[in-house]
């Protein structure tokens, strides 16, 4: 059995682990992927849940 490698993990996981969390955590580190948050595909099916929507927001980003 291997060791838990995180440097290993998926954006996908890492993004949908930050929106488990509200993204505030993303949102006060300013991680760099934030800056496609409104048009990057992975993120298409949380578009329109609140967390989703809460973040987008406290950004000032359009729908």
């Amino acid at each position: 059995m291997s060791a838990f490698r995180p440097e290993v993990l998926s954006p996908r996981y890492t993004i949908l682990r930050e929106l488990g969390r509200g993204g505030m955590v993303a949102y006060a580190d300013r991680r760099g992927w934030l800056a496609y948050f409104t048009v990057n595909p992975i993120l298409d099916s949380l578009r329109g849940h609140p967390r989703f929507e809460a973040l987008r927001a406290k950004m000032q980003l359009t729908p």
